[in-house]
């Protein structure tokens, strides 16, 4: 078994992020969009470029995304609403579990889960 300090510190963030987090498979997100939940697609443009956009998503570049949906923020998006389940989508599930995690861990939001790779799902419709 390896220490905790033969493991990667991003590693063991990850850990902590997901901790609490909800993962919704991207088979999952028509019928989570029907039950009112917001996805919400932080993928920069080249991966969308690349591998399509999801329809019905929001795009939210990833450095913007605390303030956006923070309802109580100046800046925030008129879809951010604190009890909205908000599914946050990235191509591997790294980048959305970071997000997602910092979202739920300071009350921004308190529904907020995140997905693995839609990287080989765009193709199928949701």
């Amino acid at each position: 078994m390896s220490r905790p300090e033969d493991v990667p510190a991003i590693d063991r963030l990850l850990v902590l992020a997901r901790r609490d987090l909800d993962r919704v498979e991207p088979g999952d997100l028509q019928a989570e969009v029907e039950a009112g939940a917001l996805v919400v697609d932080i993928r920069p443009s080249e991966q969308r470029t690349r591998d399509g956009e999801l329809p019905g998503a929001l795009l939210v570049d990833r450095n913007v995304l605390e303030w956006r949906l923070d309802p109580t923020s100046p800046h925030s998006l008129p879809e951010a609403d604190a009890e909205r389940r908000v599914i946050v989508v990235c191509n591997e599930g790294y980048q959305s579990s970071l997000a997602a995690g910092i979202c739920s861990g300071s009350a921004v939001l308190k529904n907020s889960v995140t997905i693995c790779s839609v990287e080989n799902e765009l193709s199928r419709p949701y």
